[in-house]
């Protein structure tokens, strides 16, 4: 058995008990196979020279170009890749060549999951607030560049915690970044419970949602401004349990919106601006 290898220094050193992954493309020499065959083996090591841990090893290599996946996870910490040729059999005083082309680079492997949000509930009412914030199993947040995103677009946010007030169900996204730009994922659903409105406050239209008990209309809906005074009621939409309202002629102020649905009296209170 021969062997022959050469090295080369990461960019960034890989962290430990983190799941990485990467591909390489790989062929051997036509003209000394099959009579000669080999394997391409990868170690990774903390000093230069070294072979910590093996992050990879080919099968035996033929002649055509072939992509390999590898995908491990770091025992020590690594910054040093070696390229280890090895070769299970020659005849006589042949060779074995290995080529090596289009080694992507190392990630974080998707499966893996560096950063978690915790919440201080999954489920909450409306009008009540939440916090979120992120837990790493490696490092600290000030390792990390945090975005916060949503499944509604115009959400963004950089911050490490949050608070978050949520008219609907919601997703919340967190991605974090480290220096070498590894990254990872992680996502949490916060559920409204209650029945709600929304934009409040609102200029031109009111949404109501109720509890979805049937896809169907909202039979009854009284507005009342702050005095008392039954407003007349402009219905631009009113399906699949929302009703959604004009109040784009109501004055500044607050009022109360009664529906009536399935026999249930709902009540709420929203605040008109210009």
């Amino acid at each position: 058995m021969i062997e022959e290898a050469i090295g080369t220094k990461l960019n960034c050193p890989l962290e430990v008990n983190i799941k990485y992954s990467f591909s390489v493309d790989i062929a051997g020499r036509e003209i000394y196979i099959p009579k000669n065959e080999g394997v391409l083996q990868i170690y990774g090591s903390e000093s230069y020279c070294f072979r910590d841990q093996l992050l990879f090893e080919s099968p035996l290599i033929d002649s055509v170009w072939r992509k390999y996946f590898a995908s491990f996870t770091t025992t020590k910490k690594i910054s040093y890749l070696s390229f280890n040729v090895k070769a299970t059999k020659l005849i006589g005083n042949s060779s074995f060549y290995i080529f090596v082309d289009n080694l992507s680079p190392i990630q974080i492997d998707s499966g893996y999951t560096n950063v978690r949000i915790e919440a201080s509930a999954s489920a909450i009412e409306i009008g009540n607030n939440i916090n979120l914030s992120c837990k790493f199993t490696q490092g600290t947040s000030n390792d990390y560049k945090i975005v916060w995103t949503s499944s509604d677009p115009a959400f963004l946010e950089t911050s490490r915690t949050l608070q978050v007030q949520p008219n609907k169900n919601t997703t919340y996204f967190v991605k974090a970044t480290d220096s070498c730009g590894y990254y990872s994922y992680d996502s949490i659903q916060i559920i409204v419970t209650n029945p709600y409105c929304f934009p409040n406050p609102a200029t031109s239209t009111l949404t109501l949602n109720l509890p979805n008990k049937a896809a169907e209309k909202i039979p009854e809906l009284k507005i009342y401004d702050a005095i008392g005074r039954l407003k007349p009621v402009s219905i631009i939409a009113n399906e699949n349990n929302k009703a959604t309202l004009d109040i784009s002629k109501f004055a500044a102020g607050m009022y109360i919106v009664f529906a009536t649905y399935h026999n249930e009296l709902h009540k709420f209170k929203f605040e008109k601006i210009q």
